[in-house]
């Protein structure tokens, strides 16, 4: 959201003939973010700052010549909330520093002909992420995150359509759990314990590199949180 800042430095490499590609990264960051509440649209929204330092390491690898490749990843941040005021009842437990520190294990099978502007292909992936305590994390906590991507061409532009899903389990703080997420929905506006969310779009050749978009989507939020039975739908 406005006011994001932030600094971050990489490293990307490609090993046996690319069969194996690793990618480091560490970066502060601030970021800032509208709280609308558990409720979204009946509260009023809250600003709300993420002060993250921290860094990852990621090492894929290419299965056979086929188009699936696993990812292992490994992260470490520490981050510290603060709010634009007196921060709501209940995510008052989250404001302050939290130590996150865990690892995740991907697969995706990517069919698409160009990553950039494709025109016909699928690309699944799925992926689980677990931050504990045992490896220093402040809290407990595990995800689980499915995505479904398919382009095809129709008359002269290309059609995309795109499912997620995402659950999240433990008890970490408000801004890591899942939320709804497609053009037009401001990040962490409608989050939950589970979430999934469907997108269509139409990509028409206009001129050389330009190209008319249409777009539309849905999204559903559903959570216990802390004690308060949440369904939000966008």
């Amino acid at each position: 959201d406005g006011g994001s800042t932030g600094l971050v430095a990489a490293d990307h490499r490609a090993w046996k003939g690319g069969a194996w590609r690793t990618t480091a990264l560490a970066g502060d960051l601030e970021l800032h973010f509208a709280y609308a509440g558990i409720r979204p649209g009946q509260d009023d929204e809250v600003g709300f700052v993420i002060d993250a330092q921290g860094g990852s390491l990621e090492a894929e690898r290419l299965l056979g010549s086929g188009p699936n490749t696993l990812t292992l990843s490994l992260f470490s941040a520490q981050a510290d909330v603060s709010f634009d005021g007196v921060p709501p009842t209940e995510v008052l437990e989250d404001v302050g520093s939290a130590t996150l520190t865990g690892v995740s294990l991907g697969w995706t099978r990517d069919t698409r002909d160009d990553v950039f502007l494709p025109s016909r292909g699928t690309a699944l992936a799925a992926d689980v992420t677990v931050i504990p305590e045992a490896l220093g994390a402040s809290f407990d906590s595990q995800s689980m995150a499915l995505k479904w991507t398919r382009y095809q061409p129709l008359g002269q532009g290309v059609l995309g359509l795109r499912a997620k899903g995402n659950a999240s389990f433990g008890d970490p703080p408000f801004y890591l759990r899942p939320f709804v997420s497609f053009r037009g929905v401001a990040a962490l506006r409608y989050p939950g314990e589970t979430v999934v969310s469907v997108e269509a779009e139409y990509r028409h050749p206009i001129r050389g590199p330009w190209h008319a978009l249409v777009f539309a989507g849905s999204g559903q939020a559903r959570s216990d949180f802390r004690g308060i039975d949440v369904n939000s739908t966008v």
